[in-house]
């Protein structure tokens, strides 16, 4: 038993010695022959724009094939070894919109010259290479930039957008600083009648995709109610020879007219609040101006108008009122 297990193991050895000579043998044979086949060529991007990243999950999607003629000597470090790496610049690519395709004849003397003296590129499988832009998707507000004015005799009641968020495309690192939507950019003025404009997205980056072009503007108006109401006249900084003898030196009017607009819902307000006028007579003119004592916030604008607007100064006692005032 001992001796047929020994002839047995010589058997198999030579078998395998057999085996090996006669795959050298074809190895040798296969590797002298011409061959064509597909190699790995690695592409990287250079001279990106700042804050811009491709949009790259897999190495595969930076790498093509190519097809190649060479002896097997030649071509069995391609098929085992690491791929041919060449690099493009961004400027190279024909960018639509954040996708960046570049025809391979373009880059057919790169790959050449990576390949060793023994090895022809054929050609490449695909007509171009492309690559995307890593974008991010995000809501971001709506800022109006509009000037908008009513027509005289009317208030702004309200403006508001239809939509109070746009959705945006842009690369990640953008959000650092693109915190809202800009729409409008124009001047609307003398709006009479609730009205709704149609405000364009204003948006100038790169890379920077909105939703929508435009977004509609709702602004509502509402008429102005006028107030007028008669308002005591009160004298300030008499000098003090005047004081009981204001009359005599001018021609003043108990109560003056005041006329001016408010919203309609502070229109009770203004005609039952206190007004007073008054005229300061630390400044001596041929005419002192009347003026509202203050002026209630809730005047539109601020303005109104007096009758009448001025005090007179009797003309014979203007020595008299100078040397009064003088005398101090």
């Amino acid at each position: 038993m001992h001796f047929i297990s020994r002839e047995k193991l010589r058997q198999s050895l030579v078998f395998l010695i057999f085996i090996a000579v006669a795959f050298s043998l074809w190895l040798l044979k296969a590797l002298n022959e011409e061959y064509e086949t597909d190699i790995t060529v690695e592409v990287a991007v250079a001279g990106l724009p700042s804050g811009v990243e491709l949009d790259v999950d897999d190495k595969s999607q930076m790498q093509m094939q190519v097809a190649v003629h060479g002896s097997g000597t030649a071509l069995i470090g391609y098929m085992f070894g690491d791929p041919l790496k060449i690099e493009v610049d961004y400027s190279e690519f024909n960018d639509n919109n954040g996708s960046l395709s570049i025809p391979v004849s373009q880059l057919k003397n790169r790959v050449s010259s990576k390949l060793n003296s023994y090895t022809t590129l054929v050609h490449f499988k695909g007509e171009s290479f492309g690559v995307e832009i890593k974008r991010k998707l995000k809501n971001l507000p709506i800022s109006v930039v509009a000037d908008v004015k009513p027509a005289p005799g009317y208030e702004i009641k309200s403006v508001k957008t239809e939509t109070e968020h746009l959705l945006v495309s842009a690369p990640p690192s953008y959000y650092s600083w693109l915190k809202k939507v800009e729409v409008g950019g124009v001047a609307i003025s003398d709006i009479a009648s609730d009205t709704v404009f149609e405000l364009s997205v204003i948006s100038s980056k790169k890379y920077v995709d909105i939703d929508q072009k435009s977004v509609k503007l709702m602004v509502d108006v509402e008429p102005l109610a006028t107030v007028e109401k008669k308002i005591p006249l009160v004298f300030v900084n008499l000098p003090y020879d005047v004081v009981g003898d204001v009359k005599s030196v001018y021609d003043t009017p108990d109560y003056v007219s005041v006329k001016f607009e408010v919203s309609k819902e502070n229109f009770d307000k203004a005609m039952s609040d206190s007004i007073v006028a008054e005229v300061d007579l630390r400044v001596l003119e041929a005419n002192e101006v009347i003026k509202l004592k203050t002026v209630p916030e809730y005047v539109i604008g601020g303005k109104y108008t007096l009758k009448p607007s001025c005090v007179n100064i009797a003309p014979q006692k203007i020595d008299y009122l100078i040397k009064g005032l003088f005398s101090e």
